[in-house]
């Protein structure tokens, strides 16, 4: 069974994907001038999935990413405790 597993809807129908607990799994959606990438990787540290979403210029604004939201199931990693 795969750790992760993505899904996406475009004009050309759905698409999956799934990644392991060494590869992880990402995507990158963007518009022309805005987008998210985002990461969903397993933690060996906190042993737990963690997702990671940066906001990016979409295609064609290259700006540098910024990080929006960095979580686990328990915790919000942007937030100090």
């Amino acid at each position: 069974m795969a750790q992760f597993y993505a899904s996406i809807q475009g004009n050309r129908g759905e698409t999956t994907r799934i990644g392991s607990k060494e590869s992880g799994i990402q995507g990158n959606i963007r518009g022309w001038n805005i987008g998210a990438k985002v990461y969903v990787e397993f933690d060996k540290e906190l042993q737990t999935d963690r997702v990671t979403i940066y906001r990016t210029g979409g295609s064609h604004q290259k700006i540098r990413e910024v990080c929006i939201a960095d979580f686990t199931k328990d915790k919000d990693l942007l937030k100090e405790d």
